[in-house]
């Protein structure tokens, strides 16, 4: 079995140095080659953690864009809140100004004065 890869060969003269150098030579390609699919497994989980790095980034970029999109979407709407509240309160305060106007000019205002004069007027009938 001097042809097997992992066999030592304890030839000696020309043939023996052969054989030992056919085996170097394919102990060296053998290296070579699981030196080479190493280095090719390397490279491509370098590439997957890479793309998986990309995919997460721009997974984030999209949630943080959604979130401003939601953040501003909300404080429109609260704007939109309060604006509404402080027209209802300008009503609200309207309508009790008006009231109030109303209201002094019925106990204060011109109607006692006509009340008055209508009461003279009554009293001089007499």
């Amino acid at each position: 079995r001097s042809s097997d890869l992992g066999s030592r060969v304890k030839a000696s003269g020309p043939k023996g140095m052969e054989e030992r150098a056919v085996l170097m030579a394919q102990r060296r390609e053998a290296r070579i080659e699981r030196s080479r699919v190493v280095e090719e497994e390397k490279l491509a989980k370098l590439k997957a953690d890479e793309e998986e790095r990309v995919r997460m980034e721009e997974e984030e970029k999209r949630a943080t864009i959604e979130r401003k999109k939601e953040e501003k979407r909300v404080a429109k709407q609260r704007e939109r809140e309060k604006q509404e509240r402080l027209e209802r309160s300008a009503r609200q305060i309207a309508r009790a100004e008006e009231f109030y106007q109303s209201n002094l000019a019925k106990r204060y205002g011109l109607f006692p004065w006509k009340r008055l004069i209508e009461l003279r007027k009554r009293n001089e009938m007499r």
